[in-house]
């Protein structure tokens, strides 16, 4: 996703990789801030082995999950790390007619000594608060999102999965959960972080992809909200990756608005089956170009040097920031 700062194609000068770069406090320092309410019917040891020993990506979840609330006029509260269940939602709450919502993604990764680190986590944090004010929801403290993932973590540690490629993938979201029907900002807000052992995010694991490029569909426009981190930019995406598929390719390729010359970005999707691999992007045919192809809009190299198998959501290359997350730190 962009960064906030457009104005900046260098990523050490932009804003998220400024606060990428501030440091985390020790992850002992931050446990407790989210007090766990244990699960009382945990997955059975010898199931949960089941599944770290086969697996995908998305579609196993552990036995918490990490809770706030915000309330207008209090602000948040309610933290803890809760069973992980099913939610109750009024068919009135306001993201489900608005979609006022935002999310990041981030893993955890058991290293050979045992123990459990994340990535630089305060980018994330501040690239969720950097969705929630183009989403008019509000901001949650960088260390109370990072201390939500140590929380977690510590809960769930039996979760982290140690083999190759493999990670424990958390999923921070908020969204307004207040019972209304009407245009405004949400008055009651609900954050939660569930986290799914993971394998790799494409069944055929680190191989390159084949890119359709769509000339017809745009990721972002000026003003919009491009940048943010919300469901409806991933929902609109989801029929030019239909085309994508179409024509025999893995992923879709967005370009700009404007000129339609330059690679706005890809996004990546759950497969669909096995397609015919392509060591090349494709460009759509443009329907008032008689010859299908504009030249200047086929990027294989461009798109190529994106190209290569990624488990979900990452964050851009930088200085490393690792932050462990598990006991004794």
């Amino acid at each position: 996703m962009p960064e906030t700062d457009a104005t900046s194609t260098d990523f050490a000068s932009t804003s998220l990789a400024r606060a990428a770069e501030v440091p985390v406090p020790q992850a002992d320092a931050l446990a407790g801030r989210f007090p766990l309410t244990a699960n009382p019917s945990p997955l059975a040891e010898d199931e949960r082995a089941a599944v770290l020993a086969s697996l995908h990506f998305g579609n196993a979840f552990t036995d918490h999950m990490a809770h706030a609330r915000w309330r207008q006029g209090e602000g948040w509260g309610d933290y803890g790390v809760i069973p992980y269940g099913s939610l109750s939602l009024s068919p009135a709450a306001a993201v489900l007619h608005y979609g006022q919502e935002v999310f990041e993604g981030i893993k955890a990764y058991r290293h050979d000594d045992g123990s459990v680190w994340t990535f630089r986590p305060r980018y994330n944090a501040a690239r969720l608060n950097a969705s929630a004010r183009r989403m008019a929801l509000p901001e949650l403290a960088e260390e109370d999102f990072v201390a939500s993932l140590v929380d977690l973590v510590r809960a769930d540690a039996a979760w982290v999965p140690s083999g190759e490629g493999e990670s424990l993938y958390l999923r921070p979201f908020a969204f307004a959960s207040e019972a209304f029907l009407g245009v405004r900002p949400a008055a009651v807000v609900d954050y939660y972080v569930i986290a799914s052992p993971a394998g790799s995010y494409f069944p055929h694991g680190l191989e390159p992809v084949s890119i359709w490029v769509t000339t017809e569909y745009h990721r972002a426009g000026r003003g919009g909200t491009g940048a943010a981190k919300t469901g409806g930019n991933y929902a609109s995406s989801l029929l030019p990756q239909q085309e994508a598929y179409a024509q025999g390719c893995d992923q879709v390729c967005f370009l700009d608005d404007v000129s339609q010359e330059n690679i706005e970005g890809a996004r990546r999707h759950e497969p669909h089956g096995r397609r015919r691999r392509r060591d090349r992007a494709h460009a759509a045919p443009d329907r008032d170009d008689p010859r299908g192809l504009h030249p200047q809009r086929h990027h294989p190299p461009a798109a190529r040097l994106r190209a290569e198998r990624r488990g979900g959501d990452h964050q851009p290359a930088g200085t490393a920031r690792r932050h462990r997350v598990g006991p004794g730190q």
